[in-house]
């Protein structure tokens, strides 16, 4: 995971609801591992911190439910190295919408030795009724599902 911070600046911090902050961090990390003599891993856990119940079950729930608050987070990390790669391992691409809310999730190299992954959790309800509730159960799986995995790729000549 992320284990220095580098330096960070708030862009954008308002005072009123839905009190939208904006942060541009850089990072410095031992997550790189070395696989091989060209091919490295990192590993990505703990970068997307979205708030979500990770012990939800649907199972047997008679009540709605009624989450924390109606809003977004959003993280977008931009992997910039010093090398041009390529990207040998990463999940995949997840959409998900649903009565709930939103979730996206992306990985994408968009440059020779960059990689841009983005993580938006949507909730836009402030009731998801009993018989949508379901719905919480699959939005917060998929979320946790991009929680923690390992990117793997390799270094290109």
């Amino acid at each position: 995971g992320i284990e220095k911070p580098g330096s960070y600046s708030i862009i954008d911090n308002e005072y009123v609801f839905p009190y939208k902050t904006t942060v541009k961090a850089t990072y410095l990390s031992n997550a790189l591992r070395k696989v091989n003599d060209n091919s490295f891993e990192i590993d990505v856990a703990d970068w997307f911190l979205h708030v979500i119940n990770q012990e939800f079950t649907s199972v047997n729930r008679t009540t709605s439910f009624f989450p924390d608050y109606t809003g977004s987070d959003k993280y977008f990390y931009l992997l910039t190295f010093d090398k041009d790669i390529e990207v040998t391992d990463a999940p995949l691409k997840l959409n998900l919408e649903n009565s709930m809310g939103t979730y996206t999730f992306n990985l994408v190299q968009n440059d020779k030795n960059k990689i841009l992954i983005t993580s938006y959790f949507v909730t836009k309800t402030n009731k998801v009724p009993v018989t949508d509730i379901a719905d919480v159960e699959q939005m917060f799986n998929a979320v946790k599902s991009r929680k923690e995995f390992k990117i793997k790729f390799k270094i290109v000549n």
